[in-house]
């Protein structure tokens, strides 16, 4: 009795098949392992769109650096932390550190405010731009009729001349700032109060973000994030984004479709 030898053909008819199964569950597990919503489903289901300030509005995280160092010249204090590390994450755990550092006899919030006033005098002084490419991306999303909010870490004090400065204040419909929460980024209850201040589901919210804590932020609070590649906010872990741009302008190709 002769065995059956399968030929070239079949041999690759087979293989196709099997390719294609493969590519069918590899595209489920995705979907189960990220059940919310999938990418190219999600600009048709949008409602609110969320913002970090600094770093995506604005690349103002330089400013929030060259303010620290000018607190510590003019103040004398000592500093041996890597200030890079700390972008994205709250100022008032810095702050404390330097405060032990130093043996001072002074509040975090006192230096936060400090380095808050010489932010928005360096932003008037160097007259600092928006992110290229961001009122077209603000537009595109008002044309869809998704509601656009901001949550940052800073305070409401800097967040709110911040916004007043670019003339953004009217843009942004809901703004949540890091004093008005228990617990700043990367905890997720700036998000939380955001989407819930809004009335939409967190699963029908993308946040765009530039540091490793915001991402950690947004998506714990169940909001899509979209990683915003800046090249003067540090080495940031942008994993978690369920995409990466490098320029805001591909966020709207995204919106259309085309990506």
């Amino acid at each position: 009795m002769h065995e059956k030898r399968t030929t070239i053909p079949e041999f690759r008819l087979e293989w196709n098949e099997h390719l294609q199964t493969s590519r069918i569950f590899a595209t489920l597990m995705r979907f189960i392992q990220q059940p919310h919503v999938l990418e190219s489903d999600m600009p048709t289901r949008l409602q609110l769109a969320a913002f970090d300030l600094d770093g995506v509005l604005a690349d103002t995280e330089p400013l929030h650096k060259k303010a620290k160092l000018r607190i510590f010249r003019e103040l004398g204090l000592k500093n041996s932390m890597d200030l890079d590390e700390h972008i994205g994450k709250p100022n008032s755990v810095l702050w404390l550190s330097i405060i032990k550092e130093n043996n001072l006899d002074s509040t975090p919030r006192e230096f936060e405010r400090m380095q808050y006033d010489y932010i928005l005098e360096q932003m008037r002084d160097d007259a600092i731009p928006l992110s290229d490419g961001l009122l077209d991306l603000l537009d595109a999303f008002e044309r869809l009729g998704v509601c656009l909010g901001v949550c940052s870490s800073s305070d409401r004090h800097y967040v709110d001349r911040a916004l007043a400065f670019y003339g953004l204040t009217e843009r942004f419909r809901h703004i949540v700032a890091g004093d008005q929460v228990p617990e700043k980024k990367p905890a997720p209850d700036g998000y939380r109060k955001l989407a819930a201040d809004a009335g939409v589901e967190p699963s029908r919210a993308v946040a765009i973000e530039d540091s490793s804590a915001g991402i950690l932020s947004a998506t714990a609070a169940g909001l899509r994030c979209i990683g915003y590649v800046n090249p003067t906010s540090g080495k940031q872990d942008l994993g978690k984004a369920f995409m990466r741009v490098h320029k805001l302008a591909e966020i709207i190709s995204w919106l259309n479709g085309s990506v």
